[in-house]
């Protein structure tokens, strides 16, 4: 509620066109909001996530890569919790059987979501383009892949690498779920 009105907006950081001049029902701008916190309101301000949820264009929410890290750390764990069991006890239950089996593949789809979220580049080797048009070096993990257009007034677009990169934790983060998904893997198959 903002005033006496409830209001709706979706993650509307880094929505549609973020860093572009077109504004997220596709009408070019002269002058794009800037809603960083740069000026007397900062991003957690009432004020710019009213003006962002004006903004917002349906679905194109930013695709943050850091939660899947956290998400493959978190089903590595379960996990190893459940491989422990089993290697305690010498044998599990059926039902925890079929954990093991769904945190498992769990945690190997979402190692899988987060290294799909490296940037790459071209056969060629040129780079990739992020959502401010300029390039972003092979094998950086972008805090976020953004909704980008060049087709006004269209439910088209895609989901290219955000401006702010490389993370540096979500690198870390994948490394740490990467090396405990190969441990449960090695110890899945004993």
């Amino acid at each position: 509620m903002v005033d006496g009105h409830e209001i709706t907006s979706c993650d509307s950081y880094l929505n549609l066109n973020y860093y572009i001049l077109c504004d997220n029902k596709g009408r070019l701008c002269s002058r794009k909001e800037n809603f960083d916190g740069a000026g007397k309101n900062d991003d957690n301000d009432v004020t710019n996530f009213v003006a962002r949820g004006k903004n917002m264009a349906e679905k194109t929410s930013a695709q943050w890569g850091l939660p899947l890290s956290y998400a493959a750390i978190a089903y590595g764990r379960l996990t190893a919790k459940l491989l422990d069991k089993r290697d305690a006890e010498g044998k599990l239950s059926e039902q925890e059987k079929q954990l093991l089996d769904e945190c498992f593949n769990k945690n190997q789809e979402y190692i899988k979501r987060t290294y799909a979220n490296i940037s790459g580049c071209f056969d060629d080797g040129k780079k990739f383009l992020k959502a401010d048009g300029n390039t972003i070096e092979p094998f950086h993990k972008p805090e976020a892949y953004q909704a980008v257009t060049s087709e006004l007034n269209t439910k088209k677009f895609c989901f290219i690498p955000g401006v702010n990169d490389h993370l540096g934790w979500d690198a870390a983060k994948c490394y740490e779920a990467s090396k405990l998904f190969l441990q449960n893997l090695q110890r899945m198959n004993h």
